[in-house]
């Protein structure tokens, strides 16, 4: 959450306080969560509410990411795609220039546009 860029465990990865620029109060980020995910109570009973409430704030949908999936030569395979919105049944799909693919685990890292 406050952590420096030299105590970040991976290059990707950043804390609360990089990305705002200022000191984060973990009791008040806390509350600021739990209040959010309150307000999210009444779709708890409506799947497919949550999943359209989810996609419309998921900067991660339609955006080009790369997929770090657990396999490969080196206990990791990397594909690139373009997230699509998920069924309450079903992994995402990923669409990418091989076809589509469905994604069971694996971490997310979106591809910065080239300037």
């Amino acid at each position: 959450m406050s952590q420096s860029l030299e105590e970040l465990p991976v290059a990707p990865a950043t804390s609360v306080e990089l990305e705002t620029g200022e000191p984060v109060d973990r009791t008040s980020l806390l509350g600021r969560v739990l209040g959010s995910l309150h307000g999210l109570q009444g779709l708890l009973h409506d799947p497919e509410a949550l999943r359209t409430a989810y996609a419309d704030v998921c900067s991660t949908i339609g955006r080009e990411v790369d997929i770090h999936l657990p396999g490969g030569p080196d206990g990791q395979q990397v594909r690139r795609g373009r997230p699509s919105t998920s069924t309450p049944a079903a992994p995402p799909v990923v669409s990418s220039g091989d076809g589509t693919f469905t994604v069971g685990a694996g971490d997310v890292i979106h591809v910065r546009p080239q300037q």
